[in-house]
């Protein structure tokens, strides 16, 4: 319990399918669901490029029974949409690099 980091930031009350938790452990992000969303309005996931500012999509799973997304990697800003709606997350603190990061090397 010592290693979650609590420090996100969003809209907590605009939508039904608006997360009610987000944490992390260091190497994997959660967000938690409330009781009210149904399986047919889940929202996707994307997470923002660092170095194109674009919406990427990235593994994520989903368990009806935790109502937990589960994203196999640190985000310093996610979006989950459902429709033409959408809402911004965002991590407190520094920059985070993942193995699974493309790297640019000119010679």
């Amino acid at each position: 319990m010592d290693n979650l980091n609590f420090n996100y930031n969003w809209n907590k009350n605009k939508e039904t399918w608006s997360p009610i938790q987000i944490f992390d452990d260091g190497e994997q992000t959660f967000l938690v669901m409330s009781e009210k969303v149904k399986s047919t309005e889940l929202p996707v996931l994307f997470i923002k490029d660092e170095q194109t500012g674009e919406g990427v999509s990235v593994r994520y799973r989903y368990d009806p029974e935790t109502r937990y997304y589960t994203v196999d990697r640190l985000f310093k800003q996610a979006t989950l949409r459902y429709g033409n709606k959408e809402i911004i997350i965002k991590r407190k603190g520094s920059f985070i690099k993942s193995p699974n990061d493309h790297i640019s090397v000119s010679i």
